[in-house]
């Protein structure tokens, strides 16, 4: 807001990963923005390949600000700590302020996050959200969580709340698929196919739940 007020006409850089809605939803939501202050911004838009040389070349020039979503369909991905971290590097060298959308900042030191803002969703809330779900639906004799991949913090942050809401309501600990669901898919059908039936499963997000449907009617 303070951006919208003190220069009319600025360049901010927006990566966002378009192919998704959220990403899309992100985009539509900055545009809103401006309509509603008037800021006169000049969007330079990073779609679909997301790398560190890509991005150190679009912050250049007059450009006061970044708006970063998540990195995972970039290029690099969601989990490359090497790209995010020259990111903020890149921003914090050129003195330019970083609003991180979705970033996961596990290992992050305060010093690479100074002058940076970030809004993640809170996946605690999703796991007891899915839990909730899952109990009004009925009883089911097992109860299974899908992850990302056992080094995704936002997937573990779901899974630890969503065992936690089974357990609160007394049912069976969730089991959990301790792989990678995105890549390894014979894995994840042996593991639904001993779960005790009926199951109930939370998948971590939407690209997870497509493989673990497809996985199902395979």
């Amino acid at each position: 807001t303070e951006l919208a007020r003190t220069d009319q006409h600025a360049v901010v850089v927006v990566a966002l990963p378009f192919a998704y809605q959220d990403g899309v939803d992100k985009y539509n939501g900055i545009m809103r923005f401006l309509r509603e202050t008037g800021a006169d911004w000049e969007l330079r838009i990073v779609r679909d390949t997301f790398d560190v040389d890509r991005f150190r070349a679009s912050v250049t020039g007059r450009v006061v600000g970044v708006i970063c979503g998540t990195a995972g369909c970039f290029d690099g991905g969601l989990h490359d700590g090497h790209l995010l971290a020259e990111c903020l590097s890149t921003c914090r060298r050129r003195r330019i302020p970083l609003v991180g959308l979705d970033w996961p900042l596990d290992g992050f030191r305060r010093k690479q996050i100074r002058r940076s803002s970030f809004f993640n969703i809170d996946s605690e809330k999703v796991g007891l959200l899915a839990a909730e779900a899952l109990l009004k639906a009925g009883r089911y004799a097992s109860y299974g969580f899908g992850g990302m991949c056992p080094d995704c913090a936002w997937s573990r942050d779901r899974g630890a709340s969503f065992a936690r809401g089974l357990r609160k309501a007394g049912r069976p600990a969730a089991r959990f698929f301790d792989g990678d669901a995105m890549s390894d898919g014979a894995a994840l059908g042996e593991w639904l196919k001993s779960l005790p039936k009926p199951a109930g499963v939370f998948a971590a997000n939407d690209c997870v739940a497509d493989v673990v449907l497809k996985t199902c009617a395979h």
